[in-house]
């Protein structure tokens, strides 16, 4: 559900998986150190702060303006950023996974680096660089 006053849908990490499943693009909004450590299967990097200076391309990933959009980061804020970056430059149905890659929670865990949305293996996310540890 959508906050006052905000553009963009806070959804949680089943609502994602469920969205991610029935094909809405996933856009990383963390560092090029997080995501290299773990991120979600399909889901391009782009550091929130740029998110501003690449609307053709997030365009390309949504297939328009009008078309729904989902944000991750670590905890929701920086995800939460780039939904009202996208809802200024005119993009329309924008959602917050919040707390995508929180340890704790039941959905959305790490297993040996990998960020996983469910328990199932087509879910399963990698690029882990060899050696480091989460």
């Amino acid at each position: 559900m959508a906050e006052q006053g905000e553009p963009f849908e806070r959804i949680s990490v089943q609502d994602a998986e469920a969205k991610r499943q029935a094909g809405v693009p996933i856009v990383d909004t963390r560092e090029l150190d997080e995501y290299q450590d773990g991120h979600v299967a399909g889901a391009p990097l782009m550091p929130h702060m740029s998110v501003m200076m690449q609307a053709e391309k997030l365009e390309e990933i949504a297939g328009g303006k009008d078309q729904p959009l989902m944000f991750i980061c670590a905890k929701g804020q920086r995800s939460a950023v780039a939904c009202e970056f996208a809802a200024a430059l005119g993009f329309t149905d924008l959602y917050n996974a919040t707390a995508i890659t929180t340890i704790t929670t039941s959905t959305a865990y790490r297993c040996n680096g990998d960020i996983r949305l469910t328990s199932s293996s087509n879910s399963i996310v990698s690029n882990r660089r060899r050696g480091r540890r989460s």
